[in-house]
């Protein structure tokens, strides 16, 4: 005798939910950057850290580390600001901060400032003006540092050059630095069954070295904003967790602001914590606009012409069910998988592999 042992397979399968990843892309953009320490000659140095409004001894640790960030004074400001700390053979002589602006050019109309942005080359001059807030020699200036930044495109590393002082040419000094910026690219591989998504992206370092970038995070949607409830990224040796991200969407890109508890665990203060971040999905199932990442699947109507005769496969894309006594409804995902409606309990689950055939024993 023949029997439908394949009905007892797919409910067994559709409880648990087996997945299918679809992959989209990432990019990640740094608000703050990197300048490295500045040799003044004599023995004299430069070191730059992470600025924090206040008087005091800079930010650095107990071994003299610092941090080189150069950060905005606030989440997409052209208005950026670092603390300093002047050393010569005795010590520290001096400490106080620089301000400086940012050029706005945004060539790609992407929201991130072409200056931060790996993909993009700069030749810029900036205005640095210096506050000095303790001096060993009483030398309290308030100088204006004109630098020449420069980079190629798709390279985070740049070089960056003194030339003037208060106006007067000081190429000849010959102080110059690397600055960098963190930016990077990445694969978005994301489950729509538990909404969970992966991360696998690649960035060179400041020393030129490759760092790996890894990342996972449960999500969650509307049609038109993407949460990211949970993302912790990994480089192999530091694991850093952003704050709940909402990100908007513009037709097939979701962009907003990533912050991190700590962008560099190097430091025991917080820095590098603020990012842009942007992930454009080009997977479009039912091509109806909106990317499979945030496309919300409504609730299948059930003709009123369906026989309930078997396993009825006629009747694509509603099957029915003998085994429950209930109509399932096959939303294709891609190639051997489909999205699974169970008009019993209401919710979706994933089916992957469906034979569409019958299974038969004696």
């Amino acid at each position: 005798m023949k029997i439908l042992a394949f009905s007892f397979l797919i409910y067994s399968t559709l409880i648990s939910s087996v997945t299918y990843a679809k992959t989209a892309i990432l990019e990640a953009h740094c608000y703050s950057f990197y300048m490295s320490p500045i040799d003044l000659g004599n023995g004299d140095s430069g070191f730059l850290t992470t600025y924090d409004g206040l008087s005091r001894m800079p930010y650095t640790t107990s071994s003299g580390h610092v941090s080189g960030e150069i950060k905005p004074l606030s989440v997409g400001s052209t208005n950026y600001v670092v603390d300093y700390i002047s050393t010569d053979y005795s010590g520290v002589y001096s400490y106080g901060s620089f301000s400086t602006s940012l050029p706005s050019v945004d060539s790609n109309a992407n929201g991130v400032n072409d200056f931060l942005e790996k993909k993009q080359a700069v030749n810029s001059t900036l205005t640095f003006n210096e506050t000095t807030h303790w001096d060993r020699y009483d030398n309290y200036t308030s100088d204006r540092l004109t630098v020449l930044f420069s980079r190629d495109q798709n390279n985070p590393l740049g070089t960056y050059t003194l030339i003037a002082v208060n106006g007067t040419d000081a190429t000849s000094l010959g102080i110059s630095g690397q600055w960098y910026t963190s930016s990077w690219d990445a694969t978005v591989e994301y489950d729509e069954a538990f909404k969970r998504l992966s991360i696998r992206g690649t960035q060179p370092s400041s020393d030129g070295t490759l760092i790996n970038v890894t990342g996972q995070s449960d999500y969650d949607y509307s049609q038109n904003k993407l949460e990211l409830k949970s993302l912790s990224v990994s480089t192999g040796i530091d694991t850093v967790y952003s704050r709940t991200i909402f990100l908007d969407r513009n037709s097939n890109t979701y962009a907003g602001e990533m912050s991190f508890e700590d962008g560099d665990l190097d430091t025991p203060w917080s820095d590098y914590s603020q990012w842009k971040i942007l992930i454009t999905d080009f997977n479009d199932q039912d091509s109806n606009g909106i990317p499979d990442l945030t496309d919300t699947k409504a609730t299948p109507q059930m003709p009123n012409t369906l026989s309930t005769d078997g396993w009825n496969w006629s009747q694509w894309p509603w099957v029915y069910n003998n085994s429950l006594n209930n109509w399932l409804f096959y939303y294709p995902v891609s190639a051997g998988v489909y999205s699974v409606y169970n008009n019993q309990d209401g919710k979706w689950y994933s089916w992957s592999n469906p034979s569409k055939t019958w299974v038969s024993s004696n």
